[in-house]
């Protein structure tokens, strides 16, 4: 079986940041571990509202299980899996933690600054994270760098940072209403809708219950107001 090549240039992009390729691949010499990690990276993306994995839902997923059953051999799936999850935190490319609140799970975590924050809330029982395991795994919505490439344009790596940025600092459905804003504003910029999102959370976002075209009229002031100056298109 061989690849027949990829749909599209910018449809259904999962971004990896640049250490992944100077930090990450230099430590890991095993495929089912490497394979595990780009997962890991793919499913925290569909899902950023709940940014971790437990051991049942790696081994639940179908497209995981398609991608280790060649490496089995005379192993089982089960140790393949648990082996690769086992380094990847060996590495410190994942993060494991066990929340007190069901501590015979262990959660997994991309470790970056978000991950961090998220297992220092775990460990200290601010956040519960299994209020919410009837959640599916992967929600049909679109992520934010699906949305941005649909709504505004080319997805860099800059601005892949940029967009996981936003992710760690405001709610998922900010972004993607600032995303829509500025597309619908023709202000194309990740600074519009930065400047958006800062206004939403020094002023407060009192629109949401008003629908789309109350937002738009409330936005107007980033292109015509006091922010113009500010912004670049």
């Amino acid at each position: 079986m061989t690849f027949s090549g990829f749909l599209s240039e910018t449809a259904h992009r999962t971004f990896l940041p640049q250490q992944f390729f100077s930090d990450v691949l230099p430590l890991v010499n095993d495929v089912a571990e490497l394979k595990v990690i780009l997962f890991t990276a793919w499913a925290m993306q569909q899902r950023s509202n709940r940014p971790y994995l437990t051991w049942e839902e790696y081994r639940a997923h179908e497209l995981l299980e398609q991608a280790l059953l060649p490496l089995v051999g005379e192993r089982s799936l089960e140790v393949v899996l648990q082996h690769a999850l086992d380094s990847a935190l060996t590495h410190n490319i994942l993060l494991g933690v066990r929340s007190p609140f069901q501590p015979q799970s262990i959660l997994y975590l991309i470790n970056s600054a978000r991950g961090q924050a998220v297992t220092r809330d775990i460990l200290s029982g601010t956040f519960n994270p299994f209020t919410d395991l009837a959640v599916e795994l992967l929600p049909p919505r679109p992520n934010i760098f699906r949305l941005y490439e649909q709504e505004i344009g080319l997805l860099t790596p800059m601005v892949g940072e940029a967009l996981q940025d936003l992710e760690d600092h405001y709610p998922l459905r900010w972004i993607e209403s600032a995303i829509r804003i500025a597309s619908e504003q023709q202000a194309r910029s990740m600074n519009y809708i930065r400047a958006i999102l800062e206004r939403w959370r020094t002023q407060g976002r009192n629109d949401e219950t008003t629908g789309r075209g109350t937002e738009q009229h409330h936005e107007q002031r980033y292109i015509h107001g006091e922010d113009a100056s500010f912004i670049q298109h």
